[in-house]
């Protein structure tokens, strides 16, 4: 519970900086040993806390997922499967996709923002060249990318260009298409149960469940619970903010740096919490040390 969280928070900094205060009080509490078990203890309760939100902001704002690869190896047509609809052109002519083609999806009442790609190749047509320049724009700022290839195809040059643009938190999920056209269409099939590797057919269908198992386990759908709560971008980026002055504060513990810097760190993580629950001011931090302890008593 994120308002349990900041007032372990307030009663943190209430120790801490009474211990700063008012130092002819004898307030011990900074060299508790304790105190390192208690901060410790806020880190783990925001790391289940970011993860619920993590998962609720994915079933409230969605994720961008690219499909990308070579020209004509299926990309509009795995576009258009998912969609359930005609979303894209689909031709048996290279580099007809140009531009991006996006499609909003629904699954499990989760939004996916599908983008259909230009084909990645060298080219000397000024108007594809930016095609492809868009595409790996795309793929670089997506939260997921489908990487097609045809059944019994390797990773090439091409499909390399896209690898390098993409950081190392995205997703990816390399789908071999057209198997179809495979004598060993079943055996394909029966690989189908890891979460980086999908055979499928965009023209049938087949294999194409597999893949939207695979998607709604990297989108947290396999395993939703009642710790997910829904949170905006923003609140995901005041938990995160958070949990890093935790770990600052554990560090200078750690290093046994001056209590300043640990009353720094506990403030900053209480005012990024008070983002998502609402601020707490000092004068009220004030309050609660004179009503814990008989200062001037």
């Amino acid at each position: 519970n994120i308002n349990d969280l900041l007032q372990r928070l307030v009663d943190l900094r209430m120790f801490v900086e009474g211990a700063l205060d008012f130092p002819e009080e004898e307030i011990d509490f900074i060299q508790d040993a304790g105190l390192k078990a208690k901060i410790s203890g806020c880190v783990d309760e925001l790391g289940k806390i970011l993860k619920g939100a993590q998962q609720g902001a994915i079933l409230g704002e969605g994720l961008r997922l690219a499909i990308v690869g070579r020209p004509n190896v299926g990309k509009s047509s795995l576009l258009n499967r998912l969609a359930g609809r005609e979303a894209a052109i689909v031709s048996k002519t290279p580099g007809t996709t140009r531009d991006i083609v996006d499609e909003n999806i629904l699954i499990e009442g989760a939004p996916l923002n599908i983008l259909d790609t230009a084909g990645i190749r060298e080219s000397k047509d000024d108007i594809e060249e930016e095609g492809i320049k868009r595409a790996l724009n795309a793929a670089g700022q997506a939260d997921i990318i489908l990487l097609l290839l045809e059944y019994g195809e390797d990773i090439g040059v091409e499909e390399q260009r896209v690898l390098d643009v993409c950081p190392d938190n995205i997703k990816i999920v390399v789908v071999k298409n057209k198997i179809d056209l495979a004598d060993n269409k079943q055996e394909l099939l029966e690989k189908n149960t890891g979460e980086t590797e999908v055979f499928l057919s965009a023209r049938t269908g087949e294999g194409l469940e597999a893949l939207v198992q695979c998607l709604k386990i990297i989108m947290g759908l396999s395993n939703t619970n009642e710790d997910v709560c829904m949170a905006r971008t923003r609140h995901l980026n005041a938990l995160s903010e958070t949990k890093g002055f935790l770990d600052k504060g554990l560090q200078h513990l750690e290093n046994k740096n001056t209590t300043e810097l640990l009353a720094e760190d506990l403030r900053l993580a209480q005012e990024s919490l008070g983002a998502v629950t609402g601020s707490f001011v000092a004068d009220d931090l004030l309050g609660e040390i004179f009503s814990k302890f008989c200062i001037g008593k």
